[in-house]
């Protein structure tokens, strides 16, 4: 998303006050010190304002002026899925004939490849692409592929392409190498007073994904 430009509302108060001083003032010294001073204070608020605009935008907004963009469009700082960290987590619940030494002893050990989610929280880099993607899921308006393949590119940069394997299934192709929270975003869901299965990518309520596929694998 390119910069705004807000120059053509930056003005010279300086150029204004000498378009504008009395000729005979030219000579005082008094004058001229008591008009620098007041109209450096007046474009420092000029600058000020300008400085304003520019941090109520996306690109250029930062902490509490990026919260109250998240807010309009809906989208907090909670971050989904977002990269693997080393975590603790209990052993795998597989019936007991899954494991060649006997049944899982459920203790706790460091794992890598675990994503967390609690307070999990964007930085200002992060909310940015967050609530650019955001804006762009408020505007689908047909669950097409055009859509979801627009809001995959600007939340995770990537080039998907959709299949249909079924009535209302979809599998989701990713390029090789996709990092596994990312597919693991795609892939969740969440429920409310409206649907028992939502998808956090704009997928059409209805239409489920059988499969996240990589290109070639």
């Amino acid at each position: 998303m390119p910069f705004i430009d807000f120059s053509e509302y930056s003005r010279n108060a300086f150029d204004d006050v000498e378009n504008k001083r009395l000729s005979q003032f030219n000579q005082s010294c008094v004058i001229a010190g008591i008009l620098t001073a007041e109209t450096q204070q007046a474009q420092d608020y000029l600058d000020m304002f300008i400085d304003t605009l520019s941090g109520r935008t996306i690109t250029r907004g930062k902490g509490v002026q990026l919260d109250a963009l998240g807010r309009i469009v809906g989208q907090d700082r909670q971050l989904l899925f977002e990269g693997s960290k080393k975590w603790l987590r209990p052993d795998p619940q597989n019936p007991p004939n899954t494991f060649p030494d006997g049944p899982p002893d459920t203790s706790y050990a460091w794992v890598d490849g675990v994503n967390i989610e609690i307070n999990n929280i964007a930085n200002d880099d992060q909310y940015r692409n967050i609530i650019k993607s955001k804006i762009i899921k408020n505007q689908v308006k047909y669950g097409s592929v055009e859509e979801l393949q627009k809001w995959t590119k600007q939340r995770y940069g990537l080039e998907i392409s959709v299949e249909i394997v079924g009535p209302l299934t979809i599998d989701l192709i990713v390029p090789v190498g996709t990092p596994t929270y990312i597919k693991d975003a795609l892939a969740y869901t969440y429920e409310n007073s409206l649907s028992d299965k939502i998808y956090y990518a704009p997928i059409p309520v209805g239409t489920s994904i059988n499969q996240i596929k990589e290109l070639g694998g």
